[in-house]
Parts: C-alpha cells; structure tokens; sequence
C-alpha cells in the first residue's frame, strides 16, 4: 500500500533522523515512515522524486519501407532478414505489420499523417470542402444521415436486448442447454 506523507510530515521525519542520528529510532519515536522511505528522504531531499529513466525513443517507420517488409516476407523471405536489410529494429514488427495489412489493407500501414497527404482521412476541413453548396442537397443528406443514424440505435438496442451478447461483438455465442434440460 502507497502513502501519502504531507511535506510537513517529511521534514519531520528528516529532522528527528538528524537529531538521533539513527533511522530506526527515528521511526520508532514517529510511528512512520518505512525505513527505506526515509533513507530516500534523506538522501534525496524531501521533494526530490527518483529520476526517470529515459524510455528509448521510438523508431518510426515509413509506410512504403512498410509495404515492401510485408511484400517481401509474403513472397518468401526470412522475416529475420527482410528485418536486417530494412533496418527495422524488431523482427517480431514485420510480423505486426502483416497483420494489420491483412485485416485492413495497405492504409493500415499508413500514419495518420500519410493518411492525410493520400486522402484516405478526411480532416474536417476536407469534409467541409466535399459538402454541396445547395441547401436542399444538405437538407437531402442530413435526412439520410439522421435515417441511417436512427437505424443503427435501434439495432444496438436490438443487440443490448440479446442475453449474452456484447453489442461490439458480430456473433452471439449459443447457450449451452443444462444437463437437467437434455
């Protein structure tokens, strides 16, 4: 369990250290800190936090250097060496890469920002710009919109309503029959 000690509380416990000269005692006549705690205390300062360690900067990758991974390690190459020859730092990457290209095609591949420059993702600028100018053409398409809205609420209500179902999920698992029931 964490605790929370006040700055008040911190100094105290520091300064009856340097007062008796000992960490035990001095915990044993304040009922607190753990002893570990207050060496840190000690050491480090009151307000002094450890230092973080660095996290290694992530390496990105470009989605062509991407694609051609995947490209290469589906025509048959070693994954390990298609990985050493790109400079991919991870083999175990490739195979993520894979993947997602599987499941979505090569934008899968793709940043956020790339996605952008090949016009795969829209910004709200780019759908501002793709509206028609004409009132009723909008009127038009907020109608359909609102429809198609309307349908998809009732059908995750549909899908709430099935017992043992998860709305997010695409099929719903068959209850087993109790041994009592066959």
């Amino acid at each position: 369990m964490r605790v929370a000690y006040t700055l008040e509380e911190k100094r105290k416990a520091v300064q009856t250290y340097k007062k008796l000269g000992s960490y035990t005692k001095a915990i044993r006549q304040l009922g607190y800190p753990s002893n570990h705690v207050l060496c840190e205390w000690v050491r480090n300062g009151i307000g002094a936090r450890k230092p973080r360690k660095p996290d290694a900067p992530s390496k990105r990758y470009g989605w062509r250097l991407k694609r051609e991974a995947v490209v290469r390690v589906q025509m048959g190459e070693n994954t390990k060496e298609v990985a050493e020859a790109l400079g991919v730092a991870n083999y175990s990457t490739i195979y993520e890469w894979i993947r997602h290209f599987r499941e979505r095609g090569a934008t899968a591949l793709m940043g956020k920002k790339e996605q952008i420059e090949a016009g795969v993702y829209k910004t709200r600028a780019q759908l501002r710009k793709s509206l028609p100018d004409d009132p009723e053409e909008l009127k038009d398409m907020a109608a359909r919109l609102l429809a198609e809205k309307a349908v998809l609420e009732q059908e995750l209500e549909l899908a709430k309503k099935i017992p043992g179902r998860h709305p997010g999920k695409t099929a719903a698992k068959a209850e087993k029959p109790h041994r009592d029931e066959a």
